[in-house]
């Protein structure tokens, strides 16, 4: 690169004392003339400016190519931001509908325990009323084993104190009793009349004797009678 020309409209100032070089000044505050600078090129410098477009060129065509890969890139991280984002967003919905459901499970759980502790509050009941009916099942069974038993005789008595009708032989245990009493022959001293009693005795010995007294007026009198009696024993 040369410069040709330069033109400025100048006039010679003063001497300066203090150096050697001339000094100019300019002549007016506005040029009669526009300032004027010619520069010229030759050859080498407009094949070094080619060479430096070329490698600018060839720069700007990189930095481009980056720029689109890194804009290809970019816009490949948003869409995959963006389905990141929405597979969370799925993820949170499916973890609320799970912990809807677990919470719903919790209820149900809970419920269910309820429902298995009534369960065995209820079966423990009706088991004491099953052991208990059990029991009362063997103990019937236990007399029903046993049949009732049916006595009958008669017996005349003279005399004025209790007398023993029999000697019973049964098990020992404890028995429902009815007796039935029915007088004949009796003279005019006997108070007494047919009669059915009801008792409950306990056997002892496997031997029981049932007992009966007349009734009389006076001590000087003596009551006479032949009893007729029916013991009817029913275990309980």
């Amino acid at each position: 690169m040369e410069v040709k020309s330069i033109y400025l409209d100048l006039q010679k100032a003063e001497l300066n004392k203090k150096g050697k070089k001339s000094v100019w000044k300019l002549e007016s505050e506005a040029f009669k003339e526009p300032l004027e600078l010619k520069i010229g090129y030759d050859d080498e410098d407009l094949k070094l400016a080619y060479r430096e477009i070329a490698n600018i060129k060839e720069a700007l065509e990189r930095c481009d190519r980056r720029l689109t890969k890194l804009w290809y890139d970019w816009t490949r991280v948003e869409e995959m931001r963006e389905e990141f984002t929405n597979k969370i967003n799925n993820k949170q919905d499916q973890i609320s509908e799970l912990r809807e459901k677990i919470k719903k499970q919790d209820e149900e759980i809970s419920q269910l325990y309820k429902v298995i502790a009534d369960a065995k509050t209820m079966i423990e009941t009706q088991s004491g009323t099953i052991l208990s009916m059990s029991d009362s099942i063997r103990n019937l069974q236990k007399k029903l084993s046993k049949q009732p038993m049916v006595y009958s005789d008669k017996t005349f008595i003279s005399w004025h104190e209790s007398v023993g009708l029999s000697m019973i032989e049964v098990p020992s245990g404890e028995y429902l009793v009815i007796s039935k009493y029915m007088l004949c022959d009796k003279n005019e001293f006997v108070e007494n009349l047919d009669d059915i009693v009801f008792s409950k005795i306990t056997v002892n010995d496997n031997c029981y004797i049932p007992y009966y007294q007349l009734y009389w007026w006076t001590d000087l009198d003596k009551p006479c009678a032949t009893v007729y009696w029916d013991l009817v024993l029913i275990p309980c």
